[in-house]
């Protein structure tokens, strides 16, 4: 990560002046405050259209993969990819719509397998990619890497090296598929990998620059935890939104550092501490996972209606966000448990 952070500031070096001055509003002061406001608008508006978009069908796409109708299965993917190319705000979308093949969802590596051999398609390579990437981290747990067995460990190391195959194969027959660079970033993170995230991020970014979840995961590669720092996480994000204008997501990049702050000050139950670093997080445009955790800590505090607030804030962004629904839930037994 070192290296990482090295190459890092040599992409942003040349980039980094005169994306803060125009992000802070070279301007004026009133003009800084409004470009900021507007942005922050466009960002919250962003989030907003991209994830109530109508998300892909688990039971239609298990029954297509077990039926063997994998032409259907292609199209259906193909569309999507088409979509987002079309419209940045479908990237969750698809994202999600690769996210769906793991164990958990009743997916089976036969089924994949079979998909692989008899169609070879990248759809059907990233597919298999996704499932063994999450097979990796199931077989690693979820316990500290100190606490976790070794033979754990390099069972994750080789269903990853499995799934970057896959992974990189999809990429070399369709390098617009975005959704796998982001994998890949995540794997090399956790497993020893020819390559860096950095170099999957930069390999990305030459193919498509409006992408988000790559840049996103991205700057958790840069988490001083992971071997980086603030300050390259805080350089990169003031470098992605050079890119704003093509989607409006990557403005609220620059609430990272304070969000991953506020992260670690909840574990270690500093809530008053962790409100106010997402506060500050949230004054470049609001994330659902955010609002739901700052809920979570003014519950612990006590702060009933600030907690209600960020709850029902969430569910606007996304309906079906089941922690706010249990956020929610929880504050109503209170409530009746108080009633005389």
């Amino acid at each position: 990560m070192v290296t990482a952070d090295k190459l890092t500031a040599i992409i942003l070096m040349g980039f980094v002046a005169c994306v803060v001055c125009a992000a802070n509003g070279c301007g004026g002061h009133s003009d800084a405050m409004g470009q900021r406001a507007d942005r922050v608008d466009l960002a919250n508006k962003a989030l907003k259209r991209s994830l109530e978009l109508e998300q892909p069908s688990l039971p239609e796409i298990k029954e297509m993969l077990i039926s063997h109708k994998l032409a259907d299965l292609e199209k259906l993917y193909a569309d999507m990819l088409a979509q987002y190319q079309k419209d940045v705000l479908y990237e969750s979308r698809l994202a999600k719509a690769y996210e769906v093949f793991r164990l958990s969802n009743g997916f089976r590596i036969e089924d994949l397998d079979y998909w692989v051999e008899n169609s070879g398609s990248y759809v059907a390579y990233a597919a298999r990619g996704f499932y063994r990437e999450h097979q990796g981290f199931d077989a690693r747990g979820g316990k500290y890497i100190d606490e976790t067995p070794e033979s754990n460990i390099q069972e994750m190391i080789a269903l990853h090296r499995q799934a970057a195959r896959d992974l990189q194969q999809a990429i070399d027959m369709n390098p617009a598929l975005m959704a796998a660079y982001s994998r890949l970033v995540a794997i090399a993170m956790a497993s020893e990998m020819p390559f860096t995230p950095l170099e999957i991020f930069q390999k990305a970014e030459k193919i498509d620059k409006r992408n988000y979840y790559v840049r996103s995961q991205y700057m958790l590669s840069l988490r001083p935890r992971w071997g980086g720092s603030y300050d390259a996480m805080s350089e990169f994000a003031h470098y992605a939104i050079r890119y704003a204008d093509l989607n409006p997501r990557l403005w609220s990049l620059q609430g990272e550092v304070e969000a991953d702050q506020a992260e670690l000050q909840c574990l270690d139950k500093n809530y008053a501490a962790a409100i106010e670093l997402y506060n500050a997080a949230m004054r470049y445009g609001e994330h659902e996972n955010w609002l739901v955790t700052r809920a979570y800590c003014h519950l612990k505090l006590g702060h009933t209606a600030e907690a209600t607030a960020d709850y029902k804030r969430a569910l606007y962004y996304n309906p079906t966000e089941q922690r706010a629904f249990s956020g929610l839930a929880e504050l109503q037994s209170r409530q009746a448990s108080t009633q005389p």
